[in-house]
């Protein structure tokens, strides 16, 4: 379960990473 919370995060952050590059291309 720990494994997948953690995989969970690192997806998340790297999607706001992604919306925040698209707001800059903005």
């Amino acid at each position: 379960d720990r494994i997948k919370t953690d995989i969970k995060i690192k997806t998340d952050s790297i999607q706001k990473d992604l919306i925040l590059l698209k707001t800059l291309n903005y």
